[in-house]
């Protein structure tokens, strides 16, 4: 016995109600005449069974990795660390590389996989990446992954580590460090120093800040036993633009050299150059043979 759907017996007892109805009304003299017609269709074959569509299973893995709150059941951000060691160096005059280090020890112990990368805010400049536990101490030079000088004077920088233990991911990251000065060496051997223009000079000011002129002494100072007594003593002033201010900013830097080095203005020429990517900054190239470390107590 097939059983009716549930509409059919609504229909059924409906339809009974109006043909009582009307048989009341002709036993009282009324003639009313209606036709009720029930359409259905008839039973066909047996309902197929069927998977409801489904998503593709990479768009599914696209929006789960999306979702925060996916990431932090799998990601264990770790505190961050601060380098004070590392801080101290950097804000002396000129510091070389390297710029950041880390020892991943305990968080790489029993990895399968770690990844490192370099990061200006939300840049990253450099990675590495390997498989298994990581034992050494990681540090990094400044230079991005096809070798080219990154790190700028006046920048913020600080590594990121994310390590695989089993089902488990742990991120590891430095404090941001800030780097006020710096000396590095090209590929011929010759060593340039730069000043992040911001750190000598207050916006819309040409007067030098009394709190990073040691870093300008310090320049100075390299410069003059750098090169020979009747060489004249170059540096350049990278800036977005030419203007006003940067020209009397220029002039202000050649007066403040030669008053600190005692010599006279003439030997020190201040050039107004493009920033070319590396930043506004006062900088310096010096000889080959004689650029080495500059070394503060």
């Amino acid at each position: 016995m097939k059983t009716l759907p549930a509409i059919f017996f609504l229909l059924a007892f409906s339809s009974c109600d109006g043909l009582c109805a009307e048989n009341a009304r002709e036993e009282k003299g009324a003639v009313v005449s209606q036709d009720i017609t029930i359409k259905g269709k008839g039973l066909g074959a047996p309902p197929v069974e069927a998977m409801p569509p489904e998503p593709d299973a990479a768009v599914v893995d696209e929006v789960v990795e999306s979702l925060s709150l996916y990431r932090s059941e799998d990601e264990i951000v770790l505190p961050k660390l601060r380098l004070s060691a590392l801080e101290r160096r950097l804000r002396a005059p000129f510091p070389e590389p390297p710029f950041l280090l880390l020892s991943p020890q305990p968080v790489t112990r029993d990895c399968s996989h770690w990844r490192l990368e370099a990061r200006s805010e939300d840049e990253v400049l450099w990675r590495a990446e390997g498989a298994g536990p990581l034992r050494e101490r990681m540090d990094w030079n400044g230079t991005d992954e096809a070798g080219r000088m990154a790190v700028r004077a006046g920048g913020r920088y600080h590594l990121r580590l994310k390590a695989e233990r089993g089902a488990k991911t742990y991120v590891l990251e430095t404090e941001p460090v800030d780097i006020p000065s710096l000396i590095y060496h090209d590929a011929m051997g010759s060593s340039r120093m730069e000043i992040s223009l911001e750190r000598l000079f207050s916006p819309g000011s040409a007067k030098v800040l009394k709190e990073y002129s040691e870093l300008l002494d310090a320049l100075a100072e390299k410069m003059d036993s750098s090169f020979g007594r009747d060489e004249p003593l170059r540096m350049e002033l990278r800036v977005r633009k030419s203007s006003p201010l940067n020209r009397k900013r220029a002039q202000a830097l050649r007066r403040y050299a030669a008053s600190h080095l005692m010599v006279n203005p003439e030997r020190i020429r201040v050039e107004l150059s493009s920033e070319d990517g590396r930043g506004e900054a006062l900088s310096c190239l010096l000889p080959i043979e004689k650029g080495a470390t500059i070394r503060t107590e």
